[in-house]
């Protein structure tokens, strides 16, 4: 929770923030995600991208583990 002077403007000043990065993050990704369709119609760029999907993946939960 965001730190305020009431528990309820604490909860609503969280929420808006976490909706408004929803949606620029959501936004990003449908972007960037419609740049990269041409890979996933071949097969050889689309198994190169799902394998560096997947070590993304790994790391991400590797560095919310270990840090």
């Amino acid at each position: 929770m965001i730190p305020a002077s009431s528990p309820v403007y604490s909860a609503m000043l969280t929420a808006t923030v976490s909706f408004i990065v929803a949606v620029i993050v959501d936004g990003l990704w449908m972007a960037i995600g419609s740049k990269l369709r041409p890979f996933f119609a071949k097969p050889e760029q689309a198994k190169w991208l799902r394998i560096a999907f997947a070590l993304l993946l790994l790391v991400s939960i590797g560095a919310s583990y270990f840090l």
